[in-house]
C-alpha cells in the first residue's frame, strides 16, 4: 500500500490550481484518461477534478470542485479532504478494515472515472481521517 493522492476540496478549481503552481505543483495530464486534458468531470460523484503533480518531490494532489448540489462534496468544509492510498484487492483491504474494527467504510466500492476507471472506497478512521482507497483498473 502506498500513498497515491492527497484530496483537496475546493470552490474555484481554476482559482486552486494557480496558488499550487505557486507551490511547485504543475496539471498532470498523464492521470487523465483522456490524456490531454487537465480538468476531468466525474459524473459518477459529480465533481470537477485537477491532478497536479509537485515538480521536485513527486506527490499528487487531486483538487476536487463541486459540480452542483449532487456532488459527492457538496456539503463537505473546503480544504483537505482525504489521504488516498493505491492497493491491491480492494475488498480485501475493507474487508479486513470491517474485521479490524479501523473504521467505517462509508461509501461501497465504486468506479473513479478520473482515476482510469480504477475502484475506490472511502473509510472514515476511528480518529476522524477519511481515507480513500484506490485499486488501479490495470495493476502499475
Amino acid at each position: 500500500m502506498k500513498l497515491h493522492h492527497i484530496g483537496v476540496v475546493t470552490d474555484d478549481l481554476e482559482r486552486e490550481m494557480a496558488a499550487y503552481k505557486f507551490l511547485g505543483y504543475e496539471p498532470s495530464a498523464s492521470d487523465s484518461p483522456q490524456g490531454e486534458s487537465v480538468i476531468l468531470e466525474d459524473e459518477i460523484q459529480r465533481n470537477r477534478l485537477a491532478f497536479l503533480r509537485h515538480g521536485l518531490s513527486g506527490e499528487t494532489i487531486e483538487l476536487i470542485e463541486p459540480m452542483d448540489s449532487r456532488s459527492s462534496v457538496a456539503s463537505a468544509q473546503k480544504g483537505l479532504a482525504h489521504l488516498c492510498y493505491e492497493v491491491v484487492g480492494l475488498d480485501d483491504v475493507l474487508a479486513e478494515i470491517k474485521q479490524k474494527r479501523l473504521g467505517l467504510v462509508f461509501t461501497p466500492p465504486m468506479f473513479a472515472p478520473g482515476l482510469g476507471n480504477g475502484r475506490i472506497a472511502f473509510v472514515y478512521f476511528k480518529g476522524g481521517a477519511v481515507i480513500e482507497f484506490f485499486e488501479p483498473a490495470s495493476p502499475r
